[in-house]
């Protein structure tokens, strides 16, 4: 993904719906800019579980989930 971002094929390299251990690997590597996630009212795991990590290395998050639709 280095060579992509190099080569200004790419701005931003992204994850979707990784663990903190995952993360936390691929950081040894590349960095990550932003992680997306189910984000659900009543399922608070993401807050939990990958916003600390995020918050640790300044990567961006991006929630997607229909919880957020005007009913």
């Amino acid at each position: 993904m280095e060579d992509i971002v190099q080569e200004v094929k790419a701005r931003f390299v992204g994850v979707s719906n990784f663990k903190a251990k995952e993360i936390e690997t691929c950081m040894q590597t590349r960095r990550i800019d932003v992680g997306q996630y189910g984000d659900h009212l009543f399922d608070r795991r993401t807050e939990r579980e990958s916003i600390p990590t995020h918050k640790k290395h300044g990567i961006g998050f991006m929630g997607y989930g229909s919880w957020r639709m005007a009913c």
